[in-house]
């Protein structure tokens, strides 16, 4: 009898104490995860042109390499061939931003950045410059959009 109860246990174990990568994952990005982003444009901003802004939540580290050393400039003109090429890894959330715009609280779906280990924002500004900004553990953002560059703050 104590053999079938050891035999037992044995069986079991596994089940009891089975925890994937993905699950230990997702525990993880859900205590930091971005749930929160506020988005305010000074009036001067870009000299009186509107702003695209993408925030890319990336979900492998080759892909965060490979982006997190990109212009602004760059990630627009190749977006779509990104988007096709990371489809999987990557979430797009775009905006264009007028002068003078304050886009408070936008809420970010779990389903969007819940695998996110990165937040990547762009901003698309007629000056020549990075215009890209690195986000890691952080429940809320705030991007204000100046009149030649962008800053990220929580």
């Amino acid at each position: 009898m104590k053999f079938f109860i050891w035999i037992l246990c044995i069986c079991m174990l596994p089940s009891i104490t089975s925890c994937s990568i993905k699950d230990i994952k997702k525990k993880v990005s859900v205590e930091w995860r971005l749930k929160k982003i506020t988005i305010v444009a000074d009036k001067s901003l870009n000299h009186g042109i509107p702003v695209a802004v993408d925030i890319l939540f990336i979900d492998e580290q080759t892909v965060l390499d490979s982006l997190s050393k990109m212009k602004a400039l760059e990630w627009f003109s190749e977006r779509k061939d990104y988007m096709r090429m990371y489809k999987s890894q990557l979430k797009i959330m775009s905006y264009e931003v007028v002068p003078g715009q304050i886009i408070k609280d936008i809420e970010i779906p779990y389903s969007i950045s819940g695998d996110a280990i990165a937040i990547i924002i762009f901003a698309d500004y007629l000056a020549d410059g990075s215009f890209s900004s690195l986000i890691k553990n952080k429940s809320e953002a705030r991007i204000q959009l100046g009149e030649n560059d962008f800053e990220t703050s929580n």
